[in-house]
């Protein structure tokens, strides 16, 4: 993979930092089972993030793709709409503030951002990770 590829340095630190003292077996067991229900297209509410360990399975295994993807659109809507100014982002099921990471390098505009995430322990695992 190619750094242009990999996520911000910042969440790669941060995500290190917060998976720093768990099993990996564990870790990535917990892994395979959420990548697993993301493959078979189970909705949010069904995917196992539930536990400590399911949540930093997540910050590891999937929110770096995710945020990639997200700064890959963001990046593409910076190449058509040159003009844009986006001073605000919204994000309704923040999970770990993957959205905010992929607009900070992206919006130059940006200076609020309102994230709303139903798990409070994936909040305060995002707020941890934005701290890092």
């Amino acid at each position: 993979m190619t750094a242009d590829r990999l996520p911000p340095p910042e969440l790669r630190r941060a995500v290190d930092e917060a998976i720093g003292g768990v099993d990996r077996k564990a870790l990535r067991a917990a892994a395979g089972r959420l990548s697993a229900a993301y493959r078979a297209g189970a909705p949010a509410r069904r995917r196992p993030v539930s536990a400590d360990l399911d949540r930093l399975a997540y910050v590891a295994a999937r929110m770096p793709a995710t945020c990639r993807a997200a700064s890959e659109v963001l990046r593409e809507l910076g190449l058509r709409c040159p003009a844009l100014r986006v001073a605000s982002l919204l994000d309704v099921g923040a999970g770990p503030a993957t959205s905010l990471w992929a607009a900070w390098p992206q919006l130059d505009a940006l200076t609020r951002a309102t994230l709303i995430e139903v798990d409070p322990a994936m909040a305060a695992l995002g707020e941890r990770l934005l701290r890092g």
